[in-house]
C-alpha cells in the first residue's frame, strides 16, 4: 500500500468527523457520540500537519500563485456562493435586516477569517498564510525548529491573555506549529520507536487529560492546553501509522472520501444550508433525527455531484483544481 492512500483514508476519517461535528452543531438537540471528541479532537491539527508532509521549497512568486488558484479561488468563489444561501436563510427566517447582514458579511471575516455562510472556510486562509510564511523561512534546520517552538509558545501565550479577536492570529500560529512538525516528521513519523511513543503518549493524555481546542479561535473549555498540543502530535501519528495496516474492505471507503475531501469541505456547510431552506422553512420539518440524517444524506451524495459536474463543464477551478 503505497504513501498517499493511507494519506488519503486519515483525510477522509478526518474530513468525516469534522463534517459530523458541524451538523451537531446546526442540530442543537443532538450532541456528539462522547467518545468520539477524545479520539478525534485532532483533526484540523492533522490538516495543518499533511500539508506540511509535502513542503517543497519554491519561489515566492510561485508558491503565492500555487496557493491563490488552490486555495484562495475557492475560498472567494464559495464563500459568495455560501453567503447567498445565508441571506435566504435570513429572509425566510422572518431577518429582513439587510444592512444588518451588509455589515456582517464585511465584519465576520475581518474578526473570525470567513463569512457565516461558510464558516469553515477560514482554513483556506490560514494555510495560504501558513504556506508563505514557512516558504520564505531560510532553509535552515535550526530556524525550522526555532519556528515551531516559537510558534507554539505564542499561541499558547494568546490562549492564556484569552485573544479572542482576530481568529486567524492564533490560527495561522497553530497552523504554523503543526505544519512545521509535519514538515520534520515526513519520515520520522514511521519509525517504529516514534509509532510506540506516540501511541502510547496519546492514549495516556486522552485517558487523563482530555482537551479540546477550537483550532480556530484558539479557545478552549476544561483541559490543559499544552497537553492538547502533545496529544495532536502524538494521536496525528498513532493515525497515520495506523491507517497503513488497515484491511483494504475498510481502507477504501474512507479512501474515496479523502479524494473528495476538498468538495465536502467547501460544500459541506453550503449543503446544509440549503436542506435548512427546504426542511426547515418549506416544510417545516423540525425533528432532529430527521435533520441530522437528511444533511448526512445530502452532503454524502451532492458533494461528489457537484464535484463531477463542474468538473465536466470544465469549471473545477472553482475547486482549486
Amino acid at each position: 500500500m503505497n504513501r498517499s492512500e493511507h494519506i488519503d483514508g486519515v483525510a477522509g476519517l478526518m474530513i468525516t468527523y469534522m463534517i459530523y461535528g458541524h451538523i451537531c452543531c446546526w442540530i442543537s438537540e443532538i450532541q456528539q457520540i462522547p467518545i468520539l471528541p477524545r479520539l478525534l479532537f485532532l483533526f484540523m491539527p492533522w490538516f495543518f500537519f499533511k500539508s506540511g508532509m509535502f513542503f517543497r521549497r519554491k519561489p515566492i512568486k510561485k508558491i503565492a500563485i500555487e496557493g491563490w488558484k488552490k486555495l484562495i479561488v475557492p475560498y472567494i468563489v464559495f464563500s459568495i456562493v455560501g453567503q447567498l444561501v445565508f441571506a435566504i436563510m435570513d429572509s425566510m427566517s422572518g431577518k429582513n435586516d439587510w444592512m444588518l447582514f451588509a455589515k456582517a458579511t464585511i465584519r465576520i471575516p475581518v474578526h473570525q477569517g470567513a463569512v457565516a455562510g461558510n464558516a469553515p472556510l477560514w482554513f483556506l486562509l490560514t494555510l495560504f498564510l501558513v504556506r508563505i510564511i514557512y516558504n520564505i523561512l531560510p532553509n535552515n534546520k535550526r530556524v525550522y525548529w526555532i519556528m515551531i517552538a516559537l510558534s507554539g509558545l505564542l499561541s499558547f501565550i494568546l490562549y492564556l491573555i484569552a485573544f479572542s479577536d482576530y481568529f486567524y492570529i492564533g490560527n495561522t500560529l497553530l497552523g504554523l506549529f503543526f505544519y512545521g512538525l509535519g514538515h520534520k516528521f515526513f519520515k520520522l513519523q514511521y519509525k517504529p520507536a516514534i509509532v510506540i511513543l506516540s501511541t502510547s503518549i496519546f492514549i495516556c493524555l486522552i485517558i487523563f487529560v482530555p482537551t479540546y481546542v477550537d483550532f480556530r479561535s484558539n479557545t478552549m473549555g476544561d483541559g490543559c492546553y499544552p497537553a492538547w498540543l502533545l496529544a495532536s502530535i502524538a494521536g496525528l501519528i498513532m493515525y497515520n501509522n495506523l491507517f497503513k495496516y488497515l484491511p483494504k474492505f475498510v481502507l477504501q471507503p474512507f479512501v474515496f472520501i479523502g479524494n473528495h475531501a476538498m468538495s465536502y469541505f467547501v460544500l459541506h456547510w453550503i449543503v446544509m444550508g440549503i436542506v435548512q431552506i427546504v426542511f426547515r422553512y418549506v416544510f417545516h420539518i423540525e425533528q432532529p433525527s430527521i435533520l441530522f440524517a437528511s444533511y448526512a444524506i445530502f452532503i454524502a451524495t451532492l458533494c461528489p455531484i457537484i464535484e463531477w459536474s463542474l468538473k465536466k463543464t470544465k469549471m473545477e477551478w472553482m475547486m482549486g483544481k
